[in-house]
């Protein structure tokens, strides 16, 4: 009998995967695995990083957008209700930049009146008549603000919601992709997709579960999972001064979300609500639902 390749073993795997007896190790050797055969798809890609680098992670999509996200929060705290453009954080500039690139168009069309490369344009425009501040800080050093720079401001300051990366379905979706390209099932899978939409979405939950994100040096923020509006979801949460020094301030916001009840995949070791956060260590456990890890006695 000849040896099993390592493609036959991946496609096996996925066999069993969706068969009578689950086996959640096949699921991190078939990310381990799609990570470097993605097609381009960046949740699978992401997903299997998440499982290589468990600890902390410093790039990929959700890094990013937790970056973006935080950072424009944090600036929204410093800049207060009453914003005085002589005097703004060091990282004005940047941050709005960044924020502006997160809006969707038809925000940044809506609020501004503008087509978006026109709100763009207008905005870099405004953003190079800032420089240093004696401070630290930033502070407008060239004319002065024009009212079409004022609203595309206002605009870029006032949204910067949290975004949900990807979904469980994004995930299902590309997670069959990269099997079928990868010539691990026939056809496009349609008839695993229910089978295989609440594994793969608890196995997300299982991977970024309590991974740090570096956001900045010396400023990180922790995803944990947990319930949104009663079903599984993975939460991002942080903490910064709002002035320095000053108090410090707690943010929180889902970056994984899943349609998937969380009452119907959770087993009595795990909390389920409309919003709870897990702190402890989970897996999918034998019965095919997520549970407590539970240490063994010594």
């Amino acid at each position: 009998m000849r040896p099993m390749s390592r493609h036959d073993e991946i496609r096996s795997r996925l066999l069993r995967l969706v068969g009578p007896q689950l086996h959640a190790v096949d699921l991190t050797h078939l990310f381990l695995w799609l990570r470097e055969r993605a097609f381009g798809s960046a949740a699978i890609r992401e997903i299997g990083d998440f499982v290589a680098h468990a600890d902390e992670r410093e790039k990929g999509p959700v890094t990013t957008e937790l970056r973006d996200f935080f950072l424009h929060a944090r600036l929204m705290h410093r800049l207060g209700p009453n914003i005085d453009l002589l005097s703004v954080p060091a990282d004005f500039a940047a941050v709005l930049s960044r924020n502006f690139d997160r809006l969707p168009r038809e925000v940044t069309s809506r609020e501004t009146g503008m087509k978006p490369k026109e709100a763009r344009r207008i905005l870099d425009a405004l953003l190079s008549k800032f420089g240093p501040a004696p401070d630290g800080g930033a502070t407008l050093v060239h004319g002065s603000v024009m009212p079409p720079e004022i609203g595309v401001l206002q605009c870029v300051l006032r949204y910067y919601n949290a975004r949900a990366v990807f979904t469980a379905d994004h995930v299902t979706r590309d997670f069959l992709m990269a099997a079928q390209k990868n010539k691990l099932i026939e056809g496009r899978g349609d008839q695993f997709k229910e089978k295989l939409k609440p594994l793969l979405a608890m196995f997300t939950l299982q991977a970024m579960h309590r991974t740090t994100i570096l956001l900045e040096r010396q400023w990180r923020a922790t995803l944990n999972a947990g319930t949104h509006q009663g079903e599984l979801a993975v939460f991002a949460s942080t903490v910064f001064e709002a002035q320095r020094p000053g108090p410090r301030h707690g943010i929180q916001a889902p970056i994984f979300t899943t349609g998937i009840p969380a009452r119907e995949w959770c087993d009595a070791a795990l909390d389920v609500g409309e919003y709870v956060v897990w702190d402890k260590p989970i897996e999918i456990g034998p019965k095919g639902k997520l549970t407590a890890l539970i240490l063994p006695e010594t």
